[in-house]
């Protein structure tokens, strides 16, 4: 069973998004008011079973056929900032800008947040500066330029399927050829949502005083189909060629923990909307090698007598060529998340556009 971390004086929090909860928008502290030292519940049903075969179909060794499923579950918890121990009151920061109304400078800020892009008034910054830390922290009401995350306390362990089907023929005493299709399925996993933005449409923030919310929710999906082929010749003991081909396709409708910030922002309240080709999707991949043994050393053609320190300089050695040709993955346009009602958004970067060959 895969348990989620707590922290020893329970110095973990997290922001709650769940509208249907008596909590929503204050921030939950681990091993208070009923919230678990976890905060995220412990998912304790996770069955992972494995099956493989192979039969030999003409009785000889020489024509094989093999198969197999097996589920898997594996933790992602994210980077150091993505830590609930690393959350408001135990960590993180909080954000004072203009376009909430805040005039903060060296000498000092205003009394009270003013309107929009309002700081222009150089004698009201006479308050004193914002304490460090978080003095008088109330999670019922949490400060003004809060960024912080938030996750779903409910969420499920990662889950990957896979099932292969594979036919291996001997076509000679030195030529081998391998087909095989190889499936895969995701669920439950973990992607980062900005679930404080600014909504198409009406241009509305869930927390117009707050400052970056970002949510993790482990709802996201994938799938993989692949047709590989792999061929290998051998020609006596010392020369191995080998060519292999993929034709495949990958979708999901998450980046991913990990890639989050180099694809389009999915939307947390239409995932779907972010399905597609995922950024690794290659439809076709070419691979070639060529291995040579060099005949010096024991057992070789030259030297097969050498004594042995001998034989540490001069044998082993091999010559490798390796050659990859693959279609490019696929092009990713991004906009800002953090442009607001008052500004158009515009397109501001293309990425994740490749072809490659060696």
């Amino acid at each position: 069973m895969i348990t989620r971390p707590y922290e020893t004086q329970n110095r973990q929090a997290s922001f709650d998004v769940d509208t249907n909860s008596s909590t929503y928008s204050q921030v939950l502290e681990a091993g208070v008011n009923g919230v678990s030292r976890t905060i995220i519940n412990n998912d304790k049903i996770d069955v992972a079973p494995r099956v493989g075969f192979a039969y030999d179909i003409l009785g000889t060794g020489k024509e094989v056929l093999r198969g197999g499923y097996g589920i898997f579950y594996f933790p992602d918890y994210g980077g150091i900032s993505n830590q609930l121990g690393q959350q408001v009151p135990f960590g993180g920061d909080l954000s004072y800008s203009a376009e909430n109304g805040y005039c903060v400078t060296f000498t000092g800020q205003t009394p009270a947040p003013g309107s929009t892009y309002g700081c222009n008034a150089t004698p009201q910054q006479t308050m004193p500066l914002p304490l460090p830390g978080f003095p008088g922290f109330d999670p019922t009401h949490p400060p003004a330029g809060l960024n912080t995350l938030a996750v779903n306390r409910n969420d499920k362990n990662q889950q990957i399927q896979e099932w292969n089907l594979q036919l291996e023929q001997q076509l000679t005493s030195r030529d081998v050829l391998d087909i095989a299709y190889v499936g895969t399925k995701s669920d439950h996993l973990s992607t980062y949502y900005s679930y404080n933005l600014f909504q198409f449409g009406t241009g509305l923030q869930n927390f117009p005083t707050l400052g970056t919310i970002t949510y993790n929710n482990y709802n996201g999906s994938s799938n993989y189909n692949g047709l590989q082929l792999h061929f290998e010749h051998h020609q006596g003991n010392n020369l191995l060629v080998t060519a292999s081909y993929a034709w495949s396709h990958a979708l999901d409708d998450s980046p991913g923990s990990q890639l989050g910030t180099s694809s389009t922002a999915p939307l947390y309240y239409d995932p779907q909307a972010d399905y597609g080709n995922s950024l690794q999707d290659e439809r076709h991949v070419f691979s070639s090698s060529i291995l040579y043994k060099l005949p010096f050393g024991r057992g070789q053609e030259i030297g097969g007598k050498v004594n042995y320190f001998t034989n540490l300089l001069i044998g082993g050695w091999q010559v490798n060529v390796i050659g990859r040709m693959n279609t490019g993955t696929p092009v990713d346009l991004s906009v800002s998340d953090n442009a607001d009602s008052d500004h158009s958004i515009g397109l501001v970067s293309v990425s994740n556009h490749s072809v490659s060959g060696t």
